[in-house]
């Protein structure tokens, strides 16, 4: 899971908590990453990523889903979908 966020974006710094919580809880069943859209400009536009925060899941080195949004509930079901 790549959550895409940036300095300037208050409700991606929500998002932090859950992402460390989720890490822990599937620590060995899921990796969880974060891209800041402002320094990693490469990666933003190979995904075509427009909006902050933005979640990749990823599996098997494939795209599986994006999801734009700030919901905790959502990133554990994907987690959870996807683990």
């Amino acid at each position: 899971m790549v959550l895409f966020t940036a300095d300037w974006c208050r409700r991606c710094l929500l998002m932090f908590p859950t992402l460390n919580n989720l890490d822990l809880e599937y620590k060995d069943q899921f990796k969880f990453y974060t891209v800041n859209i402002d320094k990693e400009l490469d990666i933003t536009t190979r995904y075509e990523v427009s909006a902050v925060p933005t979640t990749i899941v990823f599996k098997g080195g494939h795209l599986m889903t994006t999801y734009m949004g700030a919901n905790p509930l959502r990133l554990k079901a994907l987690v959870e979908q996807y683990k």
